[in-house]
C-alpha cells in the first residue's frame, strides 16, 4: 500500500489543493506550492515521469498524468532524440559551411588560392584547424545569444532554456556546445563518438535530459514534428547546401577557375619567407581550343613592358605570404603555372640570394643541386630545378635574374605529361622574361 504524507507532515492551516509533494533520486520531497513546483520543473529537478501527489489525489502519479498540471506537462515536454540529432547536424553544417565559405572566398579574393587547406602553411595548418572547430559552437551559441534561437531548433520546434526558464546566456550555452561535442559527439573519433552519441540517445529516449544538459542545468524542450516542419527543414537544409557550393563556386571564379596547387616559392631578403601563392585553373573542355585571336596585352606592374600573352593562358593577380603583389599564368586543365615575382634587397650578390631562396625553399622543395648561375643576354640569372614535396608528380623549374637591387624570379610548375604544356610554356616564360628586359635566352 502506497503511502502518503500525513496532514501534519502538510503542515497546519495549507491549503491541500495548493500544496504537492515529489519524487526525486527515490526520495518524497515537499511539501511546495504549485509555483515552487514548477521552480523545481525549470531547475531541472522534475521531469513528465516524475511521480507528484497531493492530498485529495488516490495515489502518486506521473505529472503528466494528472489534469490540473497538464500545462506545466506541456512546458516540460522534452524534444524526442531523433529531432535534436538532426537539429544538431543542420546547425553544424550550416556553421561549418557559413565559416569555410567565407575563409574561402576570403583567400580566394586576398590571395586566389583555393581550396582553403592549400593557402595555409603547413606549420599553421595544425593550430588552424583547432581554432576552426572551437569557432563552430562559439558561432552557433552567438547566433542563439542574438536571435533567440538557432535555426536548426527553429525548425523543427525545439528551444533551449535554463533553470529559471530563459534562453541561455551565451557563455552557458558556449560551454554546453563544447560538452556536447565531447560527450554527445565523441570528438568525431570513431568508435568512441558512436558510445557517445549511444549514450545520449538511451538517456533522451528514457525521458531524461542529455548528460551535458543536466551538467549546464538547460532542458531541450519540443513538441511532435509536424509533416509541415520536416518539409520546411528539408528544403532548409538542401539550400544550405547549394548556398554553400555557390560560395565554393565563386570562390573558384574570383580564383581564375578551380586552382590545384603546384608551386609556392619563399623569397629571401629581410629574412621572412613570402610565399607566391599558387593555382591551377579549371579543368579543360575536351576537343575545345582557344580561338587564335583570344591572346591579349599584359603589362608588367613594374616596368609597365606590354608583351601579348597567349589566350590559353588564364592570368591572376595574387599576394604572396608577405603582401607583395605577383603575377600567375595557369592552364586551363591546370597542368601549368608561372610565377613571377619581384623582390627588392640592397648589397646582395646573385649568388647569395639563391643561397638564400634554396635554403629558405628546402622544407618545401627537393633541389636537385645548389643550382647554376648561366649567361643571359648582357647579364646573368641562376637557374634550377626542383620537385615538389607535396605533390611528387610535379616539377619546377626556378629562374632569378638581378636588375640592380632588384631581384625577379620566375617559377614554372609542370605536372604531368610534362611535355603537353612544355612548348606554350617554354614561350610565355620567354615573353616574360622580355617583360623585365631580358628575353634573349633559352630554355632551361
Amino acid at each position: 500500500m502506497t503511502m502518503h504524507p500525513t496532514a501534519g507532515q502538510i503542515g497546519e492551516g495549507a491549503k491541500p489543493a495548493a500544496v504537492w509533494w515529489f519524487e526525486r533520486n527515490g526520495d518524497r520531497a515537499g511539501p511546495v506550492t504549485p509555483d515552487d513546483l514548477r521552480a523545481h520543473v525549470m531547475a531541472l529537478d522534475i521531469t513528465p515521469s516524475t511521480l507528484v501527489w497531493r492530498d485529495g489525489m488516490p495515489g502518486w502519479l506521473r505529472l503528466d498524468a494528472v489534469p490540473e498540471l497538464s500545462a506545466l506537462a506541456g512546458e516540460l515536454r522534452l524534444a524526442g532524440a531523433w529531432p535534436r540529432f538532426f537539429a544538431r547536424v543542420f546547425d553544424v553544417v550550416l556553421t561549418f559551411a557559413t565559416i569555410s565559405a567565407l575563409l574561402t572566398l576570403s583567400v580566394a579574393w586576398q590571395i586566389g588560392a583555393t581550396p582553403l587547406s592549400e593557402a595555409i602553411d603547413a606549420k599553421w595548418l595544425g593550430l588552424f584547424v583547432p581554432l576552426l572547430l572551437l569557432s563552430q559552437p562559439l558561432l552557433d551559441a552567438l547566433i542563439l545569444s542574438v536571435f533567440g534561437n538557432t535555426p536548426g531548433k527553429a525548425l523543427l520546434g525545439i528551444h533551449v532554456i535554463d533553470a529559471r526558464g530563459r534562453r541561455p546566456s551565451m557563455p552557458r550555452y558556449f560551454l554546453r556546445n563544447l560538452l556536447v561535442a565531447v560527450f554527445g559527439s565523441g570528438l568525431f573519433m570513431g568508435v568512441i563518438a558512436i558510445a557517445a552519441l549511444i549514450w545520449q540517445y538511451l538517456r533522451v529516449s528514457g525521458g531524461n535530459p542529455a548528460a551535458y544538459d543536466l551538467w549546464t542545468k538547460c532542458r531541450v524542450l519540443g513538441r511532435r514534428v509536424s509533416g509541415r516542419q520536416m518539409i520546411g527543414f528539408v528544403v532548409a537544409a538542401a539550400a544550405t547546401l547549394v548556398l554553400w557550393y555557390a560560395a565554393i563556386q565563386l570562390a573558384k571564379r574570383l580564383n581564375g577557375g578551380h586552382r590545384t596547387p603546384v608551386a609556392a616559392a619563399s623569397k629571401p631578403g629581410s629574412g621572412e619567407a613570402s610565399g607566391s601563392t599558387t593555382t591551377t585553373p579549371s579543368a579543360a573542355k575536351p576537343g575545345i581550343s582557344p580561338p587564335a585571336d583570344t591572346s591579349f596585352v599584359w603589362r608588367n606592374p613594374v616596368t609597365q613592358t606590354a608583351v601579348r600573352v597567349d589566350g590559353a593562358w588564364i592570368y591572376t593577380e595574387a599576394n604572396n605570404r608577405s603582401g607583395d603583389r605577383i603575377s600567375l599564368f595557369s592552364t586551363d586543365d591546370g597542368r601549368a603555372q608561372i610565377i613571377l615575382g619581384a623582390d627588392t634587397v640592397s648589397k646582395v650578390s646573385l649568388s647569395q640570394y639563391a643561397q638564400s631562396f634554396v635554403k629558405k625553399n628546402s622544407d618545401r622543395y627537393t633541389f636537385e643541386d645548389s643550382g647554376r648561375i648561366v649567361r643571359a643576354g648582357t647579364g646573368s640569372k641562376w637557374v634550377a630545378v626542383a620537385r615538389s614535396q607535396r605533390h611528387a608528380d610535379v616539377r619546377l623549374q626556378f629562374e632569378v635574374v638581378q636588375r640592380g637591387q632588384r631581384f625577379w624570379y620566375l617559377v614554372v610548375a609542370l605536372d604531368k605529361p610534362y611535355d603537353k604544356h612544355a612548348r606554350p610554356t617554354d614561350t610565355l616564360r620567354e615573353t616574360l622574361l622580355r617583360s623585365i628586359g631580358d628575353g634573349s635566352d633559352g630554355a632551361l
